[in-house]
């Protein structure tokens, strides 16, 4: 079913691809390594699950030590752009949590088109204040 308008030819397992590609790909990119989009079409669930297992700490680990270090303004070539451009740290937190919550409810939106309405909106504000 394709959706939406911030991805090109937008499906839900495209969309949540992107959710967990965009984590590892602005890990290679602040890390000035090349990044192979082709990787995010097509993978299966368990595939996702495992890579947002893996990318989702590594790019939490690399935000809190740049808050932590106060490096927000400091700045970085992407190389994974073409041309390459420079971003900065904050920026690119700023892009990560903008571009995920969208595409979160993209999903979600998708999903209850489909008859799937026992989800919830997944609110961060619910769950940060849920006991570990």
């Amino acid at each position: 079913m394709p959706i939406g308008t911030i991805d090109d030819d937008m499906t839900i397992r495209s969309v949540c691809g992107r959710l967990v590609g965009q984590l590892a790909q602005w890990s290679a990119a602040a890390t000035q390594r090349s990044y192979d989009w082709d990787q995010e079409r097509g993978q299966s669930v368990t595939t996702l699950r495992r890579e947002l297992a893996e990318e989702g700490p590594a790019f939490l680990a690399q935000a809190r030590t740049t808050v932590e270090e106060g490096r927000l303004d400091d700045t970085f070539v992407d190389v994974t752009c073409e041309p390459p451009r420079v971003f900065t740290y904050g920026g690119m937190i700023a892009h990560v949590l903008t571009f995920a919550a969208v595409r979160r409810l993209v999903v979600l939106g998708a999903l209850e088109t489909l008859g799937i309405t026992d989800l919830d909106a997944g609110d961060p504000a619910q769950w940060v204040a849920e006991p570990a």
